[in-house]
């Protein structure tokens, strides 16, 4: 039997964009360093620094660490 998956939100402030580096296309896949854990998921703009974001996702762990995956 499957667990149920609830989305969830946080809030967010970017630090930075770990992942990718400077590109001209805005639309991609994200790695971003936030003041409360790594959040990973498709964004249609590049975050800047010091950017409040409301993410809707779940919570898992990767290699030990907490992240939001969005």
């Amino acid at each position: 039997q499957k667990k149920a998956r609830f989305m969830q939100q946080i809030s967010v402030t970017v630090i930075r964009v770990a992942y990718p580096p400077q590109t001209d296309e805005p639309e991609a896949w994200y790695i971003l360093v936030t003041n409360q854990c790594t959040c990973k998921g498709k964004m249609s703009w590049r975050p800047q620094e010091n950017e409040q974001l409301l993410l809707e996702g779940e919570w898992s762990t990767y290699h030990g660490n907490k992240e939001f995956s969005f």
